[in-house]
């Protein structure tokens, strides 16, 4: 039985305290940051799995060629070069030029669109079923209807782009609206 002095409180991760231990007191891996550093070290030692079974089949097959890909040493001074010259920056730059601006279209649209659903009912009821046809639709289903409706430059990239990145913003921001 605890008398009535040992009160038990609720532990941070959902046991409750007794009177022997206290918040200060934890293993090595029962914190948060400890558990993640634990995971994706795990994720890591994959990685570097992965890359020394390239290694050493590239080096076991030898002269002869068995396995189709490249070794990994010359993928890897490819790869340098390519980081260090100038050309990964030029070859880059208009890629994420029409994901910034793809992404603030998507952002306007969806928070505008968002707060006029919170806010009133009349248009959630308007635009609610158009919102749930088109949600779910993958960005790659568009692609076609782009192409045929803007060409291949660079205004059917952006709308591709904005269309896949306005429904998480406005739903997100329609249950932000709602939650106030």
């Amino acid at each position: 039985m605890r008398s009535a002095e040992q009160s038990v409180t609720a532990h941070p991760m959902g046991r409750p305290l007794d009177g022997r231990e206290s918040h200060s007191v934890r293993t090595m891996w029962s914190s948060r940051p400890m558990r993640r550093a634990k995971t994706r070290g795990t994720g890591f030692l994959l990685l570097g799995l992965l890359v020394l079974v390239w290694i050493l089949t590239d080096h076991l097959s030898g002269s002869n060629h068995l396995v189709a890909w490249p070794r990994f040493a010359d993928v890897w001074q490819s790869l340098l070069k390519f980081g260090s010259s100038n050309k990964f920056a030029t070859v880059l730059e208009p890629s994420l030029s029409r994901l910034w601006i793809g992404f603030a279209i998507a952002a306007l649209t969806g928070v505008l669109l968002g707060l006029l659903m919170g806010i009133s009912h009349a248009i959630y009821n308007l635009l609610e079923p158009l919102t749930e046809v088109l949600r779910p639709m993958p960005g790659a289903a568009v692609i076609p209807a782009a192409i045929l409706l803007l060409g291949l430059g660079d205004s059917m990239k952006i709308a591709v782009i904005a269309f896949s990145c306005t429904f998480p913003v406005l739903v997100s921001t329609y249950s932000g609206v709602r939650a106030v």
